[in-house]
């Protein structure tokens, strides 16, 4: 799939984090936050994946996340270990580089549909009336903020 940006997919996934986080603040958290990690190296690298493993433990042992991890995966197996997460019922599954873009924008639509997602948004206590009236999309339209600028200017 191509359509959305690098910085606009990694966007929707924090925001997706943050907003899965916000219900042990605002509102009645049922289950613990889930988020599985994918690399295409090893987390003894001392570099670029090892730095994400020690962000994962982190999530884990300063904000009780549920966590998991799957390393030195090759370019065949990402589908499989993605939607393998994505299965497993995880909330947030990071993909640590830009060759995971392609399979998660295939996974997400699918994961989406699957996911407690929707309600998981919407269960914010006091929140909850007004976040139910706010639709929700998976947008893969290219260059949406361009044609977002055209809107406004003919307006």
């Amino acid at each position: 799939m191509d359509g959305i940006s690098r910085r606009g997919f990694y966007g929707v996934l924090a925001s997706t984090l943050a907003w899965s986080a916000i219900g042990k603040v605002w509102g009645t958290a049922n289950r613990q936050t889930s988020v599985a990690l994918l690399m295409s190296g090893v987390i003894t690298d001392g570099g670029w994946s090892q730095l994400a493993y020690d962000g994962l433990k982190r999530l884990k042992s300063q904000f009780g996340f549920k966590t998991a991890y799957a390393e030195n995966i090759s370019l065949a197996q990402m589908d499989q270990v993605a939607r393998g997460y994505s299965d497993d019922g995880f909330d947030l599954i990071l993909g640590h580089g830009l060759e995971f873009t392609s399979t998660l924008l295939e996974v997400a639509p699918d994961f989406l549909q699957r996911s407690n997602f929707r309600q998981r948004f919407e269960d914010k206590g006091a929140y909850s009336a007004y976040l139910k009236s706010i639709p929700t999309w998976f947008i893969t339209a290219q260059q949406l903020a361009l044609r977002g600028c055209a809107t406004i200017q003919r307006s």
